[in-house]
């Protein structure tokens, strides 16, 4: 399959998730409710019941959204470049995400199906994926970019050609 229709079809299904949401009954206490004890403040309600309607809606849609990064990091990749150790660098990269964006998931519904949590440097489980994980998970696209820049993103080759160019432009500037 063409690669941008690979896009297409990612974009369709993070559109269908979208419609998808608004489509969903709302569940009770969505926007808050009155705090038993506190006056104008409003409690959130019952975290499960407003999760449970969406959760697979948001798991899909946020897979395919990061498969896209990854598909749209190959598209700006120079046809002529992309090698193969340039996609298990891509691919590395958005597995890495996955996996993080899956754990952040799979601790936050285990949370809220049990009601108890581990912490992790300070925090609860789940957020502790979001403030750590999803940096490191990029982490691998910055490797890969430092890594692979030279040979995937602007070679000696197409320095020396940038080079000629502002050499010939200069030098017309200059004839003027």
């Amino acid at each position: 399959m063409k690669l941008i229709y690979s896009i297409l079809a990612l974009l369709l299904i993070i559109a269908a998730c979208v419609i998808a949401v608004f489509l969903v009954a709302e569940p009770a206490a969505s926007t808050g409710m009155p705090h038993d004890s506190i006056e104008r403040i409003q409690a959130g309600g019952d975290g499960l019941a407003r999760f449970v309607s969406v959760a697979n809606i948001a798991l899909v849609m946020f897979s395919a959204m990061l498969i896209l990064f990854g598909f749209l990091l190959y598209l700006g990749i120079s046809e002529r470049r992309r090698t193969l150790q340039c996609k298990v660098w891509i691919t590395a990269g958005t597995i890495a995400l996955l996996l993080v964006w899956w754990f952040m998931f799979a601790t936050y519904s285990n949370y809220l199906d049990s009601g108890e949590f581990q912490m992790f440097l300070g925090f609860p489980l789940p957020t502790a994926f979001t403030v750590f994980g999803l940096w490191l998970g990029g982490f691998v696209f910055v490797i890969a970019y430092v890594v692979g820049f030279r040979r995937f993103i602007f070679t000696a080759k197409d320095e020396d050609a940038y080079h000629e160019l502002v050499k010939k432009y200069q030098h017309d500037r200059s004839a003027n």
